[in-house]
């Protein structure tokens, strides 16, 4: 029996153990993410802080210094790309690769894409290049896991569920908000809920918060506080009406940031002046449009305090569209995440300002449409409206919104729907896995994989026996509800049933989509392997 079946059948036959000896491990992953987060938004606020001082100063010093400044950015630009050539996974948002890890699709060289990721993002972001922290955190942590579990010789079925346990925690480190962290995890990464997801993450939330906050005093990304309630029974279509505005820019968002990603892919120019390219342009829009640069949390503050001129919001929604899709577009280090929330609020703010001048807005709810504007464009981009919700309600400190945002968030999602269009990071993975095809080998290496049965897949009312399986696959385990049941030949499956799968990373996106809700096992298979099925 080769070893690592003999590991995920001894999980298996202790569930309760199994689930326990996760979730302690998820503690100490999220007191190491929580640390590492910590550094690195303590980094990065300094730099948002220390950059505009550094701007004051060039307006009146000398052209000299000026020339210096932009030699500087140069030479921060080049050891990004130094970084960058550590690991192709440095470069990026990192949430694409981590769903390309889960599906098997490659495996993560954690310590190099530790350093380089967060060396990486903190010049780039502190430079002023309009990227996110979120999504690196998400991979720093997902880091994080892979080495707990790799230290500690814990089998590859587990990884799986450590390096989920890892990710969530860089959401709830980054953005104070561990409840949205559970949510991002089920929905956005594992992709179903999980018992075993749920207590790896669970404790990973818990330590990483408690670290950050408690231990290194780093306070919330978004400092909003409350916003006034809307009245529902007198706006919902005005916020029906947000969610169309918002979620269509997130619609649109998509589209630009694939064909950026495209015209830089066409570009033939060196990679070292690639990256330069963008921090040259980050020292420029410095002078002229400041309010653009990093990632733009304190600009979400702004706006909700009233601070920024009507007048300028459009441009400032235009410039932070344009400049985002160039930033990410070259691959440098850094994320769209925190990007897109700033880019709901600034709808939220250009839309609020229209309806108040119109008259269909009390202009003591516009605070709270540029707030529900985050959750429109986040919804309308990267289509996972139940995150946004509840990120909002976490950032706000009140559920009192709850349903005025799920009317956004609803309306924002049907616009992707209607337009064709797919979540942002299913389209940046599925790009990234294309030009990655055939470089990596994915067959040989055995993991156990959860696979839950979808209704009306191939899978549910048929019997194991039945099924075409990848060659190597083995199901270990079906579980029905709280019923642990052998996977005996006979057995029917149903839809709900989760299983526990021992195959080669190579098949494992096929059982995944195998198992989806109206798929097929026989087409994906028949692909992967020329056989009639």
């Amino acid at each position: 029996m080769p070893e690592n079946m003999g590991r995920a059948l001894v999980c298996l036959s202790e569930p309760a153990h199994f689930r326990l000896r996760l979730f302690l491990d998820g503690l100490l992953i999220g007191a190491l993410t929580g640390a590492v987060i910590a550094l690195y938004h303590v980094l990065l606020e300094g730099a948002d802080w220390l950059r505009p001082e550094v701007y004051a100063f060039l307006r009146t010093a000398g052209p000299l210094w000026t020339v210096g400044w932009f030699l500087f950015l140069w030479g921060l630009s080049f050891i990004v790309w130094r970084m960058m050539r550590l690991d192709s996974m440095v470069g990026g948002g990192g949430i694409p690769d981590i769903k390309g890890i889960l599906r098997g699709e490659t495996r993560l060289r954690w310590a190099r894409v530790l350093v380089g990721k967060f060396v990486g993002v903190v010049l780039s972001i502190g430079a002023g290049l309009s990227l996110g922290r979120g999504g690196p955190s998400v991979e720093l942590g997902a880091c994080v896991g892979a080495g707990v579990s790799r230290t500690a010789g814990r089998s590859n079925s587990e990884e799986r569920f450590l390096l989920t346990a890892g990710a969530g925690a860089g959401f709830a480190a980054i953005f104070n908000a561990p409840l949205a962290s559970l949510v991002f995890s089920f929905e956005e990464l594992a992709k179903n809920f999980s018992q075993q997801v749920l207590m790896g993450v669970l404790g990973a939330a818990i330590a990483a918060g408690f670290v950050t906050q408690e231990v290194f005093g780093v306070g919330p990304m978004f400092a909003v506080g409350p916003v006034a309630a809307v009245p529902l029974g007198e706006m919902y279509l005005l916020l029906f009406a947000l969610g169309i505005f918002s979620g269509g820019l997130g619609r649109l968002f998509n589209a630009f940031l694939l064909r950026s990603l495209a015209a830089w892919a066409r570009l033939r120019v060196p990679d070292w002046l690639r990256v330069a390219l963008p921090f040259l342009a980050a020292g420029i829009l410095g002078f002229f449009l400041p309010d653009i640069l990093s990632g733009g949390n304190f600009l979400v503050n702004r706006l909700v305090l009233g601070q920024v001129m009507p007048a300028a919001l459009f441009l400032l929604l235009i410039g932070k569209f344009l400049f985002t899709g160039v930033c990410y577009g070259s691959g440098v280090p850094g994320g769209i995440f925190l990007p897109v929330l700033v880019l709901g609020a600034l709808s939220g703010a250009v839309f609020a300002a229209g309806a108040a001048a119109l008259g269909f807005l009390p202009p003591d709810l516009c605070p709270t449409f540029i707030i529900f504007g985050m959750a429109g464009f986040f919804s309308g981009s990267i289509k996972a409206p139940v995150t946004g919700s509840v990120f909002i309600m976490e950032i706000t400190g009140s559920f009192e919104h709850l349903l005025a945002v799920v009317c956004v968030a609803a309306a924002a999602v049907l616009v992707n729907d209607l337009t064709g269009g797919r979540p942002v990071y299913d389209e940046l993975y599925e790009r990234s896995r294309r030009l990655c095809e055939g470089e990596a080998a994915k067959r040989g290496r055995h993991v156990m994989a959860e696979i839950h049965v979808g209704a009306g897949s191939r899978l549910a009312n048929r019997t194991i026996a039945a099924i075409p399986w990848p060659p190597r696959a083995h199901v270990l385990n079906v579980r029905r509800g709280s019923e642990e049941l052998l996977p005996q030949g006979a057995l029917r499956l149903l839809a709900g049933d989760f299983l526990y799968v021992l195959t080669d990373e190579g098949d494992l996106q096929t059982l995944e989509q195998a198992a989806a809700e109206g798929s097929s096992l026989a087409q994906g298979s028949a692909e992967r392997h020329g056989e009639e099925l």
